[in-house]
């Protein structure tokens, strides 16, 4: 979930594919990505996670099942992809089941990663990384 600065929210719906955005007082909500199955073109999702916005409306979505971070400009139905989109792996260009995303307090795009074991790994698109590490209940974030 997602709340921008119009109080508009966005609800990652994983199990439907899809984005959906909820602009404050609405009695349904509008699919802004995804919603055309799950699948791997550029108008699909498959299991969306995490779902950021920035100020320019960009939606920025974790496509965890399609191992790659999308882009979808606002009112457009075709996103791209940032980065990923080459399969399971541990290459620069590849991904294991990407999951949160975030601004820093910079307005820098923060790309969080989560593996199935208990170490995990952040990475900026500037190649800025962090390293987390998951708790019994906590997540715990090192630089």
């Amino acid at each position: 979930i997602f709340i921008d600065r119009q109080q508009s929210i966005y609800i990652s719906d994983s199990f439907n594919h899809r984005i959906v955005k909820w602009t404050k007082g609405a009695k349904e909500g509008i699919v802004v990505a995804g919603g055309h199955g799950n699948g791997a073109n550029l108008a699909q999702l498959n299991n969306p996670r995490q779902v950021i916005v920035d100020q320019n409306g960009t939606i920025y979505v974790a496509d965890h099942e399609n191992q790659r971070i999308m882009r979808f400009e606002a009112g457009v139905a075709e996103g791209s992809v940032i980065v990923g989109d080459k399969g399971v792996g541990n290459k620069s260009d590849q991904f294991r089941y990407p999951t949160g995303l975030c601004f820093d307090g910079d307005g820098n795009f923060k790309l969080i990663l989560i593996y199935r074991s208990s170490l995990q790994s952040t990475i900026t698109v500037e190649i800025y990384y962090l390293i987390c590490m998951k708790t019994a209940r906590h997540w715990l974030v090192l630089r």
